[in-house]
């Protein structure tokens, strides 16, 4: 397969489609900032919503029409769309159990903080549309009951979320 030279928006523009960002900055925005730890249900939900804002981030990111990036994302969003309602609904109860009222102002400033890094990696990694079209074509291949696992195994360990210690009984 040749290789094939990829355009991106440009800074400014990935800027503006992220510019909802909360007071926050990301590393408070990101559960290790504040303290909140996940359970295992939870931690794969994040992966799971971490694969699935990669994916959103090279479909605005990575724009060249003869790879269908964005035409990917919506097809990967058809295919998921229950495990990605079932993870939402998973993050969204640990941010009320975590953060009471202010629950969907730290839910947004996590999804921000998500997609904010992944734009700033789609900026700053040169082959991160060549490795985002393996990504998409690794997800096409799969079925509902496997992209959690898929996503546990792709998620780099440096975006994952802190699991609760267990407490001995």
């Amino acid at each position: 397969m040749p290789i094939v030279k990829l355009r991106r928006f440009s800074l400014a523009a990935l800027a503006l489609a992220f510019s909802a960002s909360s007071a926050l900055p990301a590393a408070a925005a990101s559960p290790e900032g504040v303290g909140s730890c996940y359970t295992p249900t939870e931690v794969r939900a994040s992966q799971l919503r971490q694969l699935q804002t990669e994916l959103m981030v090279a479909a605005l990111s990575c724009n060249h029409a003869d790879l269908g990036f964005r035409e990917k994302y919506n097809a990967f969003v058809h295919k998921f769309g229950k495990n990605l309602n079932d993870n939402a609904k998973v993050l969204r109860t640990h941010f009320s159990r975590n953060y009471g009222s202010e629950q969907a102002r730290r839910f947004d400033s996590y999804i921000t903080a998500l997609a904010n890094e992944a734009s700033v990696r789609s900026v700053g990694e040169a082959t991160y549309c060549e490795s985002a079209y393996q990504l998409y074509e690794a997800v096409s291949s799969l079925g509902p009951r496997e992209i959690e696992d898929f996503a546990a195994r792709t998620v780099k360990a440096e975006t994952a979320v802190a699991p609760c210690a267990k407490t001995r009984r």
